[in-house]
């Protein structure tokens, strides 16, 4: 569903909900910040 990800993008934008997660994880199934899965944070993966 392409609304989430545009609510999502609508909300970083514009709420203070977002000012301080520069670099953060958004975990779309959570619906918040989290960790990223293991393989993203393994740099020779990557």
């Amino acid at each position: 569903d392409l609304s989430i990800g545009a609510d999502i993008l609508c909300r970083a934008a514009l709420l203070d909900e977002f000012a301080d997660a520069s670099g953060a994880y958004f975990d779309n199934d959570m619906g918040g910040f989290g960790q990223p899965h293991s393989a993203a944070r393994d740099m020779p993966h990557v």
